[in-house]
């Protein structure tokens, strides 16, 4: 992998561990917040919408990964995550 490769991919990673933590803290606004469910239900199904594309997005840019990894699972990705934080 060239240098050009890893900066992608380290942008990828970085991209989808933004998204990631974004994704879980809607998952725990919509699983635990006094707030959400006291919202209109048409609010309450936009932001389940919502958190339903960013999973998806989410599987993308781990597919977009293993694609620079050449194919190969690349289970690195929650390690650098971490490294992040």
């Amino acid at each position: 992998m060239d240098s050009a490769e890893k900066l992608r991919r380290a942008r990828v990673i970085d991209e989808k561990c933004r998204l990631d933590g974004k994704t879980q803290a809607l998952n725990a606004f919509i699983k635990h917040s006094t707030v959400f469910p006291t919202l209109c239900v048409e609010e309450r199904r936009r932001m389940i919408r919502q958190w339903g594309h960013m999973k998806d997005y989410s599987q993308v840019l781990a597919e977009r990964i293993e694609a620079l990894e050449g194919g190969q699972e690349a289970p690195a990705v929650e390690e650098d995550c971490k490294k992040d934080l």
